[in-house]
């Protein structure tokens, strides 16, 4: 008998959200340890990158959110049916990861709070348009990122426009990114994984790296 997959991140969304939407929308039971504080320093050594999120799977330990993210992608079909549709659902990940990237750096910089509005403006918004209009260039017209069914990009799209929605309220609204990300949330099994209470919440990080834990939505 198989066992469940086992994901091992802190209690946060974080870099595991990604995975958790992809094992959800595939409908795949596993257990989600998630590592307290005071257990890290232990466990931090033992990881061959002294990172997080793991997967065990099959007999396999998985690393590093998006090679485990592609791996579960060829393993549930979400790659994309065609090689085009292969290769748009590739370049929106990394665009998407590199937004993700951006917006966790930005609250490491020095003085971030009181330049909170400038790096919306300035930053985040010029992205937002910019994911936007790539999304928009999809050939299938779907409401996806690519062809006609749901991709890795469209998950790990959710997840990143989430944390932006939970970080900066309001600031996607009315386009087709708000669109994208209010529909995606109503498919079933995404809506129950929502609505379950299993969801960690988004973080919000402070002064000296501090995380505050953001109201879940």
């Amino acid at each position: 008998m198989t066992s469940r997959p086992e994901l091992t991140y802190f209690d946060i969304r974080g870099r595991a959200e990604p995975i958790r939407l992809l094992l959800e929308e595939a409908g795949v039971a596993y257990d989600d340890v998630q590592v307290p504080s005071e257990r890290w320093p232990e466990l931090k050594p033992r990881l061959p990158f002294g990172e997080l999120p793991r997967l065990r799977i099959d007999g396999h330990e998985l690393f590093q959110t998006y090679a485990i993210c592609r791996y579960l992608a060829r393993r549930h079909g979400l790659e994309g049916e065609k090689e085009a549709q292969r290769l748009r659902c590739d370049v929106a990940v990394e665009a998407l990861r590199d937004a993700k990237d951006q917006m966790g750096h930005a609250f490491w910089r020095p003085g971030f709070e009181e330049q909170r509005g400038v790096f919306v403006e300035q930053e985040l918004r010029p992205r937002l348009d910019a994911l936007a209009r790539f999304h928009e260039t999809n050939p299938a017209r779907s409401g996806f990122w690519a062809g006609d069914s749901p991709t890795l990009a469209d998950l790990v799209a959710f997840s990143y426009l989430e944390d932006v929605e939970a970080l900066y309220p309001g600031v996607s609204n009315g386009g087709s990114l708000e669109t994208f990300r209010v529909r995606f949330a109503e498919r079933p099994r995404i809506a129950a994984y929502l609505r379950s209470g299993r969801r960690p919440a988004a973080i919000q990080y402070g002064p000296a790296g501090r995380i505050h834990p953001v109201e879940r939505r």
